[in-house]
């Protein structure tokens, strides 16, 4: 079985058909993802467009956009992080269980609100139990 970033690494730099060339090309037929492709190529200026493309074409067969992409993008090393959801903020999910709203509105209260009133808020919510250090 193949990691997801593999498919991306030979269509991005090595060029090398890792699908056509495996013992069982069924397999990483199957195994080709095609949503985190497109995802991995759509931090790059020069890949985006081509990403979209296989997004508008998601009913195409995974072997053909891995081939669409493998043969339409110029040989790059390309590294970007993953973007990953925020740490949750205490507070917030306090002001959003006491006022029953969701996150954004809790951003906008808390910027309402003075430190007791937070402190109150956070208080109202405790449960209790040990807490960590």
């Amino acid at each position: 079985m193949s990691n997801p970033f593999d498919y991306v690494t030979s269509i991005t730099y090595s060029k090398k058909d890792i699908i056509s060339g495996a013992d069982d090309e069924d397999l990483m037929v199957r195994n080709y993802p095609p949503f985190i492709v497109n995802k991995a190529l759509s931090y790059f200026a020069d890949t985006v467009l081509h990403a979209n493309e296989m997004n508008i074409n998601h009913q195409l067969s995974n072997k053909t956009q891995y081939l669409f992409l493998l043969n339409s993008i110029r040989r790059r090393k390309r590294f970007a992080k993953w973007v990953k959801a925020a740490v949750p903020d205490n507070e917030i999910e306090a002001i959003c269980l006491v006022y029953e709203c969701n996150a954004r509105i809790a951003e906008q209260y808390r910027g309402l609100m003075n430190k007791a009133q937070t402190k109150s808020i956070m208080k109202l919510v405790e449960t209790g139990g040990h807490k960590k250090k």
